[in-house]
C-alpha cells in the first residue's frame, strides 16, 4: 500500500517510493486511510504545524465528498447530500417515518391556520454548503435563463435558502446581487404544530426603480414568499421578471405571469392535518414542524433507527 503523504508534506529526500495524497486515495476506493506524521507531526522543514496539516488534510478530504457529490440528476445529488427525506414504509406499504410540515397554510374547522403537511421534504440546506454542489445548480438554472428572452440587472435571494444560490447565480449573470431579510413575527409552537410567521423587507441592499429583478429561492413551493417578494419589488418601482429555484415542487411553470425556471421539476403529495393519509400519525405525535432543525431523526428515521 502507498503511503498517505500530501503536496505539503514532501521532503527533499525522499525516501518512501510509494506515495499517493488522501484525495486520490478517495478517489481511488480506499476504505480506510492510515496517515501518521502527517495528522501529528506536520512537516517542519516546510513550517508546516500539525495543526495546519491536519487543517490542509480535512479541506481535501471535504474537497473530494464535495466532487462526489455532483452528478447530472439534481435529485441524486441531494440525497447524495443527506438532504433529502422520504418517510420510510413497512411492508405493507403504510408511512411509518414522520410526517413534516410545509409553509403553506390552510384554515382548519375552527379557522385557525394549519400547514399542510407530506411525508417527503427537500433540504436543501445540505447542499448549499458544498461550493461544487452550488455551482452545479447555479450552473444549470443559468442555462435555462439564457434559453428565454428574460433581461435582469438584479438578482433578488430569498431568506435563507435563497442567498447562497443567489450569490453564484448573481456572479454567473454578472448581475447586482442583493437579498431579502426576514423579520419574524410569529415563532414556531411545536405543540400546536404551527410554523413561524414573518414578512420581508430589503434593508441592507439597494433597489432602484426600473430594476429588472429575478427572485431565488431553493425550492418553490406555494410561492408564499414570492408574493411579499413580488409586493416588496413593486414597492420600490421594480418589476419581478422571473423566479429561479433549485428545485420547483409547485406543479407550475409561472405565478403571477412571470416565469418559473429551475433545475428540477418535481412535485410531491400534501396533506391537511385531518387527512386521513396523515391524521392518525400526527395524532401520535410523529409530526416534524420544522424539518431543518429537526434533520437528525429525520435521517434516523430513513436509516430504521
Amino acid at each position: 500500500m502507498p503511503g498517505i503523504r500530501d503536496e505539503w508534506m514532501r521532503k527533499l529526500n525522499e525516501h518512501q517510493k510509494r506515495i499517493i495524497g488522501i484525495y486520490e486515495a478517495l478517489s481511488k476506493r480506499a476504505t480506510f486511510a492510515v496517515m501518521g506524521a502527517q495528522m501529528t507531526k506536520g512537516n517542519p522543514d516546510s513550517n508546516i504545524s500539525a495543526a495546519e496539516s491536519r487543517k490542509l488534510t480535512f479541506a481535501e478530504i471535504a474537497k473530494f465528498y464535495d466532487n462526489q457529490a455532483v452528478g447530472s440528476d439534481p435529485l441524486e445529488i441531494l440525497k447524495n447530500c443527506d438532504g433529502y427525506y422520504e418517510s420510510p414504509r413497512d411492508t405493507g406499504g403504510n408511512y411509518v417515518g414522520p410526517v413534516v410540515g410545509y409553509a403553506k397554510k390552510y384554515k382548519d374547522e375552527n379557522d385557525e391556520d394549519k400547514n399542510m403537511v407530506g411525508f417527503v421534504y427537500l433540504n436543501f440546506a445540505k447542499a448549499e454548503q458544498r461550493p461544487k454542489v452550488r455551482e452545479y445548480f447555479a450552473s444549470s438554472i443559468v442555462a435555462k435563463i439564457a434559453q428565454t428572452n428574460l433581461k435582469v440587472n438584479v438578482v433578488l435571494g430569498a431568506p435563507m435558502g435563497g442567498l447562497y444560490l443567489a450569490a453564484d447565480i448573481g456572479r454567473a449573470l454578472d448581475a447586482q446581487t442583493i437579498f431579502a431579510e426576514k423579520v419574524v413575527t410569529i415563532a414556531a409552537d411545536k405543540v400546536k404544530n404551527v410554523r413561524e410567521e414573518s414578512h420581508l423587507i430589503i434593508d441592507r441592499h439597494d433597489i432602484h426603480p426600473g430594476d429588472q429583478v429575478i427572485l431565488v429561492e431553493d425550492v418553490c413551493n406555494n410561492f408564499s414568499t414570492t408574493e411579499q417578494i413580488g409586493v416588496l419589488v413593486n414597492s420600490y418601482g421594480a418589476d419581478l421578471v422571473g423566479i429561479v429555484c433549485a428545485f420547483n415542487r409547485s406543479g407550475k411553470l409561472g405565478w403571477a405571469n412571470v416565469p418559473v425556471i429551475s433545475a428540477c421539476d418535481i412535485a410531491f403529495e400534501q396533506y391537511k392535518q385531518n387527512d386521513p393519509m396523515v391524521a392518525e400519525i400526527i395524532t401520535a405525535g410523529n409530526f416534524i414542524v420544522k424539518p431543518k432543525l429537526q434533520w437528525a431523526e429525520l435521517s434516523k428515521a430513513m436509516d430504521g433507527k
